[in-house]
Parts: C-alpha cells; sequence; structure tokens
C-alpha cells in the first residue's frame, strides 16, 4: 500500500486537493447547495486521477536514470511490477475521462473532458519525448498546476455560484506557475546525472548548475512585485489573517532566493518552495476570516 502511496505521490495530491478546495472556499466563504458539491467533488476526484496516472507513467519511463539520481527512492521495478505501473496509469486516465465527459455533459461544456484529455497525452509526451526538449517540460508542469484555480473559475460559472475573488485565482495560478517552474528547475540540478544518462536537456545540464540557479532566483524574484500588483488590485491589509498568511508564503520563497545565490543543496531549496506553494494555498482558508 505505501509503495502504491508513493508511486502516485498521495502528498503532491493532498496539495492539489487543498488548492482545488480553497479556491472553492475563497469565494463562497459558506457552503453551497449539496448538489452542486458533488459536481465539484467530481472534478476533484477527475483532476487528482489525471495527476496520479501522469506520475505512475513517469516513474515508468524514468527508470534508469532514478536508478542513477535516488535509488533509494524506487517504487517501480522494487515494489511495483513495471506491468502494474502502466495499468495504474491507464486505469486513473480512463476514470478521469469518464469523470470529465460525465461532467461536461451535465453542465453542458466540453471543456471539461478537453482539458482532461489534453492533460492526459500532455504527462504521456511529458515523460516520453518532451522531456529532450530544453525547458519545456518545466514550462507543461507549471502550466498544468497553475490551471487549477482557472478550472475552478469555469465550474463555479457552470454551477451559477458567485465569484467574488476571480483576481485572487488569477494571481495564484501565476503565483503557482512562478513557483513551479523555479522548483523544477532546483530539482533538474538534483537529478543532473540520471538525465545525462537519458539524453535529456535540462537548464543545467545544458548551461550548467550556476545559471540554472540564477534563472529560478530570477523568477522567484518576480513573485515581488506580483504580489504588489494584487495588493493594489484587492486592496487587502497584511494585518488580516489572509493578508500575513499570503506575505509569509511570499517571504519563505525569498528566502530561497539567498539559498540560491549562496549556491545550498537543491534538494533543501526544493524544499523549502514546496512549503512556500503550500502556505500561499493556505492563505486561500484565511480569506474568510
Amino acid at each position: 500500500m505505501m509503495a502504491f502511496l508513493k508511486l502516485i505521490r498521495w502528498s503532491n495530491l493532498l496539495m492539489m486537493v487543498l488548492t482545488l478546495v480553497g479556491a472553492f472556499y475563497a469565494n463562497l466563504c459558506q457552503v453551497p447547495n449539496p448538489s452542486k458539491l458533488v459536481f465539484f467533488g467530481i472534478l476533484i476526484v477527475s483532476i487528482v486521477s489525471v495527476a496520479a496516472g501522469g506520475y505512475a507513467i513517469n516513474d515508468y519511463f524514468d527508470l534508469r536514470s532514478d536508478r542513477k539520481n535516488k535509488p533509494e527512492k524506487i517504487v517501480v521495478g522494487k515494489h511495483i511490477k513495471k506491468r502494474w505501473a502502466i495499468i495504474i496509469h491507464w486505469s486513473f486516465s480512463l476514470l478521469a475521462l469518464s469523470l470529465s465527459a460525465y461532467l461536461s455533459y451535465c453542465l453542458h461544456s466540453w471543456l471539461y473532458l478537453t482539458v482532461h484529455l489534453l492533460a492526459i497525452l500532455l504527462l504521456w509526451y511529458y515523460s516520453t519525448i518532451v522531456k529532450r526538449v530544453l525547458v519545456l517540460p518545466n514550462v507543461i508542469i507549471s502550466f498544468l498546476i497553475a490551471t487549477l484555480p482557472l478550472l475552478v473559475i469555469h465550474v463555479m460559472h457552470d454551477l451559477f455560484l458567485p465569484i467574488t475573488h476571480k483576481t485572487l485565482l488569477m494571481f495564484m495560478a501565476l503565483f503557482m506557475f512562478i513557483l513551479n517552474m523555479a522548483r523544477e528547475i532546483v530539482k533538474d540540478v538534483q537529478d543532473v546525472e540520471g538525465d545525462a544518462l537519458r539524453a535529456i536537456k535540462t537548464v543545467p545540464l545544458v548551461f550548467g548548475r550556476r545559471k540554472a540557479y540564477l534563472l529560478s532566483a530570477a523568477l522567484l524574484l518576480c513573485l515581488i512585485p506580483t504580489y504588489w500588483w494584487l495588493k493594489s488590485v484587492i486592496l487587502f491589509s497584511n494585518n488580516t489573517p489572509f493578508g500575513m498568511t499570503l506575505l509569509l508564503g511570499i517571504l519563505v520563497s525569498q528566502c530561497m532566493v539567498l539559498g540560491l545565490f549562496f549556491n545550498r543543496s537543491p534538494r533543501w531549496i526544493s524544499f523549502g518552495l514546496k512549503i512556500s506553494m503550500l502556505i500561499g494555498i493556505g492563505s486561500l482558508f484565511m480569506l474568510c476570516q
């Protein structure tokens, strides 16, 4: 059971659920009609299923490089047979497509099925072909993560629910894209040896560790003007629970900038950026306080 949970990255899936629920709650600040909650619950399960299937197929194709980069964390081929990793991928993908087709039919919007199908195809090509294209894999993963708050906007519109903080959700999409882009580049630094075996083109392999760190730092510094832009648009105070929590998330990310300049361990910086993202997600739950 633990091997299966490690394969589908249960902690990352939990962060996705928190993002979706937080974005939904931040716009309502109250419990809506139970029938509408059912549709939102179906959306959560379908999105999580896409991600779980993506993690399974990524571990299947990354087995060679993972043996070099993180042999202690290998699941496929060690605890779960390679054949079962493929079965798990397709099972989750088919579940996601079925649920998204049901949503599209009930809500009269084929966007759900289209987005899910596109995400499944992108994750497949990310694991097989796209990794040999410089920067594109980082952009794809960050883009998919950033679409989570935007999907919440769309489903709330289709359920005729009030969207009181649309600008905030768009900021959260940008916040998650920037943070994830920076984190993906840092993770590439961590995986250089294994990536070299598969001839995968990453920023640290092509330009070196130092320039990869500088690019990540530049991305993270972009969060500062983005934060002040949001503050000027929705006029929130730093003294509110939401303002303090979001500011803390930004500050943690800037501490990681210092870590990048002082050439700290990529594993440590990657963990710090994940904490920053988690705090940012947590700020959504503080909006109604």
